[in-house]
């Protein structure tokens, strides 16, 4: 009878995250191009706005949450039954929810200072200076409220039974499994959990009144474009009104009388269209021009409030898929993680490992969700990929 270690249950659980691996080497790829390219475009052509002011700064925690994500996610999924350095354990998962959480507090000031300059903007502001010193408090409260990690996380050994054999698995995973530091630190991620909801929480509050006032608005634009059409309607039929003969003086003999009844009924119309006689080509063609343009107005205005839609959406649904799987992964394998996870199919553990890992979309999708509506931004990308073009 062959006798087995953790070293082959080690080997064979990495066979099976090739998959996921790989996942994360595109992540990778996808994290440092996208958010690099960010920064390199608000940095070098865009010129900074108050509106975009935290943008560079989501950039560079999320360069950092990807590569401290990445490499961790890679040296588990090659150690992941046979875990060696307990340093580089601790040290990844803190440096991975460090700046994870500066990704995510970035983000709910985005949304902040959105919402003071669009909800109450004759109210207080945060001005260049506060921004400045609020990143320095997100970074500083990141780090403290991250370094519980160093000593909850690391190597644990762990029974399991592989083909019928009992064996010592060492994982990098949560230490404790019963007593009082048990408790402490079931506590402390339920505490972080919870804190991950309230900054969701928060954000949708800040968006949301936006969303009305931006909706009211575009509803009271379209309100007076209506108006508008039926003054331009009510002329045309004032001027089809006006005697033929009048035009016939207006075109022989400019007296005062006839150009003021010709002027004042098409004043409402507008002086472009003057000598426009009731009727006529011209007449339908500007009818159409109008109505044309009308149309294109509503198409603009019913794609601004879909885009913000659609932009307020991806912002929550990517952060809710991104956090939460996570955190609750680092609760619910209980007392025994190596059973959670080794005594499942190859594609559940793929599953998992893409959940527990799936924090890492939001510091890769916030490069893409919160540029994607800047128009300037998407300007600048066009010229930067046809650079070689040219």
């Amino acid at each position: 009878m062959m006798n087995y270690s953790a070293e082959d249950l080690n080997e064979e659980v990495t066979g099976i995250l090739y998959f996921n691996t790989g996942l994360l080497s595109l992540y990778l790829f996808l994290g440092l191009s996208g958010n690099g390219i960010v920064l390199f475009i608000y940095t070098r052509r865009i010129k900074r706005t108050e509106k975009r002011y935290f943008i560079p700064v989501l950039a560079i925690a999320d360069i950092f949450a990807i590569l401290s994500g990445v490499v961790l996610g890679i040296d588990s999924n090659f150690h992941r039954a046979n875990y060696v350095i307990d340093t580089f354990c601790k040290v990844g998962f803190y440096l991975t929810w460090t700046t994870s959480s500066v990704s995510g507090i970035i983000i709910l000031l985005i949304a902040l200072n959105r919402h003071l300059m669009i909800c109450p903007p004759t109210g207080p502001q945060l001005t260049v200076a506060r921004k400045r010193r609020t990143i320095v408090a997100v970074i500083i409260f990141s780090i403290l409220s991250s370094g519980p990690m160093l000593y909850f996380i690391g190597k644990r050994q762990l029974p399991f039974v592989y083909k019928g054999q009992p064996i010592n698995a060492t994982l990098c995973t949560l230490r404790f499994s019963s007593g009082f530091w048990y408790k402490l630190q079931m506590g402390y991620f339920a505490l972080k959990v919870f804190l991950t909801v309230l900054n969701m929480l928060l954000t949708c509050g800040f968006y949301i009144p936006v969303g009305v006032i931006i909706y009211r608005r575009f509803k009271s634009t379209k309100n007076r474009s209506k108006l508008t059409g039926d003054t331009q309607e009510m002329s045309t039929i004032q001027l089809s009104e006006v005697p033929s003969n009048l035009f016939k003086v207006q075109q022989i003999d400019n007296s005062y009388v006839e150009d003021s009844a010709i002027s004042t009924t098409m004043s409402t119309i507008g002086p472009s269209h003057k000598g426009i006689l009731p009727g006529t080509k011209k007449e339908v063609k500007r009818d159409e021009r109008g109505s044309s343009v009308n149309r294109k107005k509503s198409v603009r205005r019913k794609q601004v409030k879909h885009n913000f839609t659609t932009m307020f959406a991806t912002i929550i649904g990517f952060y809710i898929l991104a956090y939460l799987p996570t955190l609750m992964l680092m609760i619910i394998p209980g007392q025994n993680p190596a059973e959670f996870y080794f005594s499942k199919s190859p594609v559940a553990i793929n599953l998992l490992v893409f959940l527990q890992r799936a924090f890492l979309l939001n510091n890769i999708c916030n490069a893409f969700i919160y540029t994607y509506f800047d128009l300037s931004f998407r300007k600048e990308v066009k010229k930067l990929l046809c650079l070689p073009c040219i």
